[in-house]
């Protein structure tokens, strides 16, 4: 094996790279707190906000920036690609098992963050989480369609998690997943999990019945 040989250069590129790899795992934490460990079955949170949004495993991706880093400091260079291999081979398991878990702990929840959200190389978000009330909210919870021959508009719940509902006049009107949904009028608040959203229509659009 040819042994390794460092320079300024290289100290500056794997200094970088492990910088990098901390910032990636400081915002993990910051994003998940206590409920980063994922190979227990007692998560009571699936996290999807802040650096959740970005990558599936942002902690794993801190982890391999930081692993770069040191093979390029130490100048073994030939050694990144098996490097890489070791990595992609004991993390691949790993995560495979912890997303049967969490599969099996939020069933659809998880379902639809898997679909949206890459597992290894970041991208951005399609819509960013950033709080209680958007985690409250699935990626796929519900859809508006209209009505032509009524000029109406219903609501309608597309499975999601935490619920779909219509608020009119201080009275809740719940929407069952995958019936016809609930006509909507004018003032209506529709209830997506924890969020609320107010209806306004134009007047010559609907008749409010």
């Amino acid at each position: 094996m040819l042994p390794g040989t460092t320079s300024p250069r290289r100290w500056i590129i794997g200094g970088i790279l492990i910088v990098a790899g901390e910032l990636f795992r400081l915002a993990g934490v910051a994003a998940a707190g206590t409920t980063t460990r994922r190979r227990s079955r007692n998560v009571q949170k699936l996290v999807t906000h802040g650096a959740f949004a970005w990558s599936r495993n942002p902690l794993y991706n801190g982890n391999f920036l930081v692993w770069m880093g040191f093979v390029v400091i130490s100048g073994v260079l030939w050694f990144l690609p098996l490097a890489m291999l070791l990595f992609a081979a004991e993390y691949s398991l790993i995560v495979r098992y912890e997303e049967g878990v969490l599969e099996s702990t939020f069933d659809r929840e998880y379902l639809e963050y898997k679909q949206c959200t890459p597992r290894w190389v970041p991208s951005r978000p399609q819509l960013e989480s950033s709080g209680e009330i958007n985690q409250s909210v699935s990626r796929r919870h519900a859809h508006i369609a209209y009505e032509p021959a009524s000029g109406g508009y219903r609501v309608r719940d597309d499975g999601s998690v935490h619920g779909t509902s219509v608020v009119r006049n201080g009275s809740t009107v719940a929407v069952p997943p995958g019936s016809v949904g609930v006509r909507l009028r004018q003032g209506d608040e529709i209830v997506l999990g924890e969020a609320r959203l107010r209806i306004k229509f134009d007047e010559q659009r609907t008749d409010g019945s």
